[in-house]
């Protein structure tokens, strides 16, 4: 038999609904900030990433992953480039601290070994020079970054490499447009197994470069798979191929033997 309820009865009713809303308040609360600790949804502005992300695509970021551990290459970050920090850019990582970087004619070198990047839209023309001829070592804890897209792109190659410090999170996934909903890493980077060389040369005389003649010029070659990449003209190595003033014939021969600084005729 149901009994009905008292007069007693009603403040402890309306206490205990009051508690459950201030529960829920709470835990909405809570959640709101974790969420927005932990992830972050981004506007794409621009085609610097096409066609990987295109203009107006939205995305959610994870903001915790840098936290447990460093970017890797091929990671799609969000920063804040050294010369702006109230605008967020999205860029790919490409070379990561302690690597060597070098970019000629639009072709990235890691270490000696070419980089392999099977996202580009169409063929890399502008600003396809980064490095010097040799090539730049990345500091600790900096990272080199560029766009997709590498002819609209504004990256390391114009405002350099960029601290972990200001790295904000790794997109995640798309989110809209609902066609295109999900994975943004279809394709990943790699490094090539062949190994580039970097080693002191000389040019003999009668090579010609770019149809002129030239004398003799020490400097360093980069050379991939036969082919010469780079050659800068370092008059300082030349001490490398003079023999000394008691040298005899056999001598000189052998200094100029591809176990020594090599010879280069183009």
């Amino acid at each position: 038999m149901a009994v009905p309820a008292t007069r007693d009865d009603a403040p402890s009713t309306g206490a205990s609904i009051l508690r459950e809303l201030f529960e829920v308040v709470v835990l909405a609360v809570i959640l709101y900030f974790g969420i927005s600790f932990a992830v972050q949804t981004v506007h794409v502005e621009g085609l610097s990433m096409f066609a990987t992300l295109d203009n107006n695509d939205y995305l959610i970021a994870n903001k915790v992953d840098y936290k447990l551990h460093p970017p890797s290459r091929g990671d799609i970050v969000i920063l804040r480039p050294p010369t702006l920090s109230t605008t967020d850019y999205i860029k790919r990582v490409i070379a990561l601290p302690g690597e060597r970087l070098l970019i000629h004619d639009g072709i990235v070198y890691i270490d000696g070994h070419k980089l392999d990047e099977p996202y580009l839209p169409e063929a890399w023309t502008v600003n396809t020079e980064w490095g010097g001829p040799s090539g730049q070592v990345m500091p600790p804890n900096d990272y080199f970054v560029m766009g997709d897209n590498r002819n609209r792109s504004q990256d390391s190659r114009t405002f350099g490499p960029i601290g972990r410090d200001r790295i904000d999170g790794r997109a995640w996934f798309r989110i809209w447009p609902l066609n295109h909903f999900g994975n943004i890493y279809d394709e990943h980077p790699s490094l090539e197994r062949s190994l580039c060389v970097l080693q002191p040369c000389i040019r003999r005389p009668g090579a010609r470069t770019r149809g002129a003649k030239v004398d003799d010029q020490a400097g360093l070659l980069f050379a991939c798979e036969g082919r010469v990449v780079a050659f800068e003209v370092l008059p300082q190595l030349a001490v490398l191929f003079e023999p000394p003033p008691d040298a005899s014939r056999e001598d000189e021969e052998l200094r100029a033997s591809p176990a020594q600084p090599f010879q280069l005729v183009d």
